[in-house]
């Protein structure tokens, strides 16, 4: 095993779909509030907004409303993949768009907590604001895992070496270095290390 390289001892992980499950609580939302039968493994774009006709608006409020970030469960393997990391000595940060709920460092840093990543360790980032730039700027970040592709496609910033797809049915179509579940991280940083 090689050593970490120490410019470069940070990776960034996305919480929603990568570290976390937020499809399901999602979809048990919108069939709630619409009274339809939504099944995410139908989904080809992360739009969902747009998807089921909302309003942005609307379907932030919903996501409040309905505490929907609260009653996420983390992926079953990203205990096991973030103490892996750790162990090879990188530091873990979750990158996550949750800006618009007025609690969302609250309820990220309790949701992550049984993976050791605090309050500290997790970057916001509002609507339209990029994690490409964001990459781009911090050197210090060995890649970025994300299912957004919205998130990776703008990192003609210099960083698009540095990005990683988690592979979702939404995501399919985009050609990208991917994994399948949080178990293929630890194993993507050794080869790339």
């Amino acid at each position: 095993m090689s050593a970490v390289d120490p410019a470069k001892r940070t990776i960034a992980l996305d919480v929603d779909d990568t570290l976390a499950n937020l499809r399901d609580p999602i979809a048990a939302m919108i069939s709630r509030e619409l009274a339809v039968d939504v099944d995410w493994r139908h989904w080809t774009d992360y739009v969902i907004h747009e998807r089921f006709k909302l309003p942005l608006a609307r379907f932030l409020t919903l996501l409040i409303e309905h505490e929907v970030l609260e009653h996420i469960a983390l992926e079953p393997d990203a205990r096991d993949s973030v103490e892996q990391l750790r162990a090879m000595g990188y530091r873990i940060e979750a990158w996550t768009a949750r800006q618009f709920h007025p609690r969302a460092r609250e309820i990220t840093a309790h949701t992550l907590a049984p993976l050791g990543i605090g309050a500290n360790d997790i970057v916001l980032f509002g609507q339209g604001e990029s994690k490409a730039t964001l990459l781009a700027e911090r050197a210090d970040v060995a890649f970025l895992v994300d299912d957004n592709a919205g998130h990776l496609a703008a990192t003609g910033h210099g960083a698009s070496d540095r990005t990683v797809l988690m592979d979702r049915p939404w995501n399919r179509g985009v050609a990208a270095r991917r994994v399948h579940c949080m178990a293929d991280v630890p194993i993507l940083a050794e080869e790339l290390r």
